[in-house]
């Protein structure tokens, strides 16, 4: 069993705790151990980088400094949003010695720089489609809609793992699974949340304008690997009844897991009717 340090976020230990929840249940029969990074903060997603690259740099970087401490080579960070502060902050600061220097002075201690931040999409790809996983039910008859948002693929020159124009892992993992991945374009359209405090109707039409078009490509539900984007999806497509779940929560499922064990009651649309209308569950 390969061991990887664990970087759950804010928001998987509060509003996605689903998210959590299906990881957690997934990660052992997929032969790996999530060691959940001890006494972790925030990564200050949105806020601090709005307001100080600094603090930005030096959250992220107090995290991964803790990851080594513990003698973790690789972290995974289930939140796009989390992981997309951590690659940036890498990044920038292999790059900018005098910002190193900074955060440096700011933590008190060297930047290890060594460790590797992976997104759980990544782990998933690895494990199921590159080592030929054979899921245990397979989830034949379901159509769905990968969305990969904003913060997996952009800016690409430090997060993207995947064509960050058409990217494609989260289908293939899909596929594996024995479900359908339909194409559509908007899997790569914002959807807003970081205007949905501030521009509430602006949030509403790009989330809206998403799920209308997995609904008319025939998508019986979206699937997503972001907090950010699951809850803008799910509260803000206008009443269309679209379920949005996250992939862990499907790799649950095809695991042979109960919808419970993964988190499936926890989601305000509730995918349930879907999925026995196409005999997953």
């Amino acid at each position: 069993m390969t061991t990887y340090g664990y970087y759950p976020g804010c928001a998987l230990h509060s509003s996605s705790r689903e998210y959590d929840l299906s990881v957690r249940a997934i990660s052992q029969a997929l032969g790996v151990e999530l060691r959940e990074i001890d006494d972790w903060n925030c990564c200050g997603a949105s806020p601090a980088h709005w307001s100080r690259e600094e603090l930005s740099l030096a959250l992220c970087q107090r995290n991964i400094n803790l990851a080594r401490g513990e003698g973790l080579e690789v972290v995974v960070a289930p939140c796009a949003a989390c992981y997309n502060r951590f690659r940036v902050a890498l990044s920038t600061l292999r790059q900018n010695e005098e910002k190193r220097r900074q955060v440096e002075e700011a933590l008190g201690q060297e930047a290890a720089l060594e460790v590797r931040v992976i997104h759980l999409l990544e782990l998933l790809h690895e494990r199921i489609v590159k080592d030929e996983f054979i899921p245990e039910r397979p989830l034949e008859g379901l159509k769905v809609a990968c969305y990969y948002g904003c913060l997996l693929l952009r800016p690409p020159k430090a997060v993207a793992e995947d064509d960050p124009e058409n990217p494609t892992k989260m289908e293939e993992v899909i596929r594996a699974l024995g479900a359908e991945a339909i194409e559509w374009p908007q899997k790569t359209c914002c959807c807003g949340a970081s205007a949905g405090v501030t521009e509430v109707s602006r949030a509403e039409r790009l989330s809206g304008g998403i799920v209308s078009a997995a609904k008319r490509r025939g998508a019986d539900l979206i699937v997503a690997a972001c907090p950010l984007c699951q809850v803008n999806l799910e509260v803000r497509q206008g009443g269309l009844g679209m379920p949005v779940v996250y992939i862990s929560q499907l790799v649950g499922l095809a695991l042979g897991k109960g919808p419970k064990e993964v988190g499936l009651d926890l989601l305000l649309i509730d995918p349930m009717p879907t999925l026995r209308k196409r005999g997953v569950v």
